[in-house]
C-alpha cells in the first residue's frame, strides 16, 4: 500500500512507501521526573540534592550551592527554582534537570535528557520539616520509546500509528502519532 501526499502539520507532506504496517503498539519516550514537596519554610543548612549538585538553604548566600531562605515558604521556593533553572550570583543552571515553579507546594524536576537515562539522577533532601521531601530517591518514569524511521507505520486493533520523525531509540521527541481505526463501513 502506498499513500502519497498525506498532509501533516503546517502544510508539510510526507510520502509513505511501506507495504503493510508492522503489528504492535509503539511507545513514545518520556523524560524522567520527581516531585519535591516543600510546604514548610526551610531552616539554615537544610539541603536539596539533585544529581551531584547540592543546594543549601542559608540566611545570606555566599558560596556555590547556597540558596536564600525567604521570609515566607513561597520566597524560599522561588529562590530554589531560580537557583536550579537560571542560576544566580552563586549557582549555574543545573546541567541535568529543569524544574517547574512550585504549585500547591510541589516542584516537579524533569531530566533534560530524554528516555531512561534520567532515571539514574539522584534526588535527596535533608529538611528539618518531615513533610519537605522528594517522592523518590531518583528521578523516575523516564521511558525509552519505540524505534521508528520517518514514515514507519504500526497498527494494533484500535489504532494506526505513524512515525513523524526518524529517530534513534526515540530519544529526542514523541515521534509517534495515532489515528483511530473506527468501525468498518
Amino acid at each position: 500500500m502506498t499513500i502519497q501526499g498525506l498532509k501533516l502539520g503546517k502544510g508539510g507532506t510526507r510520502r509513505l512507501n511501506k507495504k503493510l504496517p508492522t503489528t504492535g503498539t509503539p511507545v513514545n519516550g518520556a523524560n524522567a521526573t520527581s516531585t519535591l514537596s516543600m510546604a514548610t519554610k526551610p531552616t539554615a543548612t537544610n539541603t536539596v540534592t539533585i544529581g551531584t549538585t547540592v543546594y543549601t538553604f542559608v540566611a545570606t548566600p555566599a558560596a556555590v550551592g547556597d540558596v536564600a531562605i525567604g521570609a515566607l515558604v513561597a520566597n524560599s521556593q522561588a529562590n530554589l527554582v531560580a537557583a536550579i533553572n537560571v542560576g544566580d550570583d552563586f549557582n549555574d543552571p543545573h546541567p541535568d534537570v529543569a524544574v517547574a515553579a512550585f504549585a500547591a507546594n510541589d516542584m516537579v524536576a524533569t531530566a533534560k535528557v530524554f528516555g531512561v537515562a534520567g532515571n539514574s539522577i539522584a534526588t535527596t533532601e535533608t529538611f528539618t520539616a518531615s513533610g519537605n521531601v522528594f517522592d523518590e530517591d531518583t528521578l523516575l518514569t523516564g521511558l525509552a520509546g519505540t524505534n521508528g524511521d520517518d514514515g514507519d507505520l504500526m497498527a494494533d486493533a484500535t489504532y494506526l500509528y505513524f512515525c513523524m520523525t526518524g529517530n534513534v531509540a526515540n530519544t529526542t521527541a514523541a515521534s509517534w502519532r495515532r489515528v483511530s481505526l473506527g468501525s468498518a463501513y
